[in-house]
């Protein structure tokens, strides 16, 4: 028989352990505590350091890319003014799609990445100086596209259902353990206990953030754009839901800005079709 689940393979290896326990349970004595809190430990170390460099990964995209895009904006001074606006147009609109979109669903905004480029590279130099600037443009735009495909793999890339299974499994193991293996008689042993296991799940409530890309988004996401928007001479973009969620505190970014666009829609995610963009005055 071709065992193919990972889950009927762990399922077999509790059975295997589960009878040696029978087995030699009189014979060697094992100190599950100690075992159960190193694998959780070191599990949980190797958890939190892999969703914070990922975390790291992509915020460094993203800021890589709004360094790319200013300089697309920046470099289209140097034509018609014409072509300055038409180029702030579609950098609007790229970012307002993005911001729209979810995190999960950044590359659905590249086809207004296509539209910038296309319109990008349409655009007709005047001289040797103006044809440096346009190369450089198109080669900043084609980057672009490329970090849009990295930063999508990399929001993809979360913690596993069988992994966050294994997590949970060891800590309440772990809790069990704590409580079982010990005497809590004393009021300083229930204290010092319940200070541990709080501790790991704030841990653990961190990893869900990291893995969930919610851990301190304000900082890493949404003020670096909001400043983006103001350096492409726009006024910042947020999308409504951003406020109904409380994931962005108002007050803490009236310092970037004096007023916001809001994108309002009554339809269910990710229908945009009804959506309307009201101005809100800090």
């Amino acid at each position: 028989m071709v065992i193919n689940s990972n889950y009927s393979k762990l399922f077999i290896a509790f059975l295997i352990f589960l009878g040696l326990g029978f087995f030699i349970s009189n014979i060697i004595e094992i100190k599950l505590l100690s075992v159960a809190m190193f694998v959780f430990g070191l599990f949980l170390a190797f958890a939190l350091d892999n969703r914070k460099k990922r975390l790291e990964a992509i915020k460094d995209k993203l800021r890589l890319q709004d360094a790319k895009l200013l300089n697309v904006y920046e470099l289209s001074k140097q034509f018609d003014e014409k072509v300055r606006l038409e180029v702030q147009k579609r950098l609007e609109n790229y970012l307002i799609t993005q911001l729209d979109y979810t995190l999960e669903d950044i590359n659905n905004s590249g086809v207004k990445l296509s539209e910038l480029f296309d319109y990008v590279s349409g655009i007709k130099p005047k001289n040797q100086e103006q044809l440096k600037l346009w190369e450089y443009m198109t080669k900043s735009l084609l980057e672009v596209r490329d970090i849009l495909k990295d930063v999508s793999h990399n929001v993809k890339d979360k913690m596993a259902s069988h992994e966050w299974s294994a997590l949970l499994l060891l800590f309440f193991s772990v809790i069990f353990l704590v409580y079982q293996e010990n005497n809590l008689a004393s009021i300083y042993s229930k204290v010092f206990v319940s200070v541990l296991l709080s501790c790991f799940t704030f841990f653990i409530l961190i990893l869900r953030q990291l893995d969930t890309l919610n851990w301190q988004e304000q900082q890493w996401i949404w003020e670096p754009l909001i400043s983006l928007f103001k350096e492409l001479g726009l006024r910042p973009y947020i999308p409504e839901a951003l406020l109904i969620q409380k994931r962005l505190n108002i007050n803490s970014i009236k310092k970037l800005t004096s007023s916001i666009r809001v994108g309002r829609t009554k339809y269910p995610y990710p229908d945009f079709s009804d959506k309307k963009i009201e101005v809100l005055e800090l």
